[in-house]
C-alpha cells in the first residue's frame, strides 16, 4: 500500500473523529418522546424540530420526523436547526447532494459556524466534489478554533488538491 493510500485513510478517520466531536447547534440532551401521528399544523417550529428528533432518535419512524422538518423548512427556509438535522441526515443516508443544499444555506445563514462550513466541505468531498471541498475547507479555516482540527483539515486540503 502506498503511503498516498495510507494518508487518505488515516485523514479519513481523523475526519469522522472529528465530525464527531465537533459541537452540535443544540448541545442540550433531549428527553425522547414518542407521540402517535397527531395534527401538528398547531405546533411551533420549534416544537415541530423538537418533536421530529424525538421521533427520529427515539426510534420512530423517520419519514414522520424529516416530514416534520421540512414543515419547519416551509415557514421559515433559514431556519439552522431544522437545515442542520435535515443535512446530517442526509450525509447519514448517503444523500450527499441534499445535504450540500442544506449546509450551502447554513453557511449563509450562519457564515461564521466553522461547523458548517466543515460539514459543508466533507459533504462536496463525499459527492466527489474536491475543487468545492477545498473552497468549504478554507472557509472552516477562517472560523475554526481548534488547532487539532484545524491541522486535520490543513492536511486533508493538501491532500485533496494533490488529487
Amino acid at each position: 500500500m502506498s503511503w498516498k493510500k495510507v494518508i487518505i485513510i488515516i485523514s479519513a478517520i481523523l475526519t469522522v473523529v472529528l465530525l464527531y466531536l465537533l459541537p452540535t447547534p443544540n448541545t442540550q440532551f433531549r428527553e425522547v418522546t414518542i407521540e402517535s401521528k397527531t395534527d401538528n399544523s398547531n405546533l411551533s417550529m420549534e416544537e415541530k424540530t423538537k418533536k421530529a428528533l424525538d421521533i427520529i432518535q427515539g426510534g420512530g419512524a423517520p419519514m414522520e420526523g424529516i416530514t416534520l422538518l421540512l414543515e419547519v423548512i416551509q415557514e421559515d427556509p433559514n431556519n439552522a436547526e431544522a437545515l442542520y438535522y435535515l443535512g446530517d441526515f442526509s450525509m447519514k443516508t448517503g444523500q450527499f447532494k441534499k445535504a450540500i443544499s442544506r449546509f450551502e444555506v447554513l453557511t449563509k445563514v450562519q457564515p461564521k459556524n466553522d461547523r458548517f462550513w466543515y460539514l459543508l466541505a466533507q459533504s462536496y468531498e463525499m459527492n466527489k466534489n474536491s475543487e468545492k471541498a477545498v473552497i468549504a475547507y478554507n472557509e472552516f479555516l477562517k472560523y475554526g478554533t481548534d488547532d487539532i482540527i484545524i491541522q486535520t483539515v490543513i492536511d486533508k486540503i493538501k491532500t485533496l488538491q494533490q488529487n
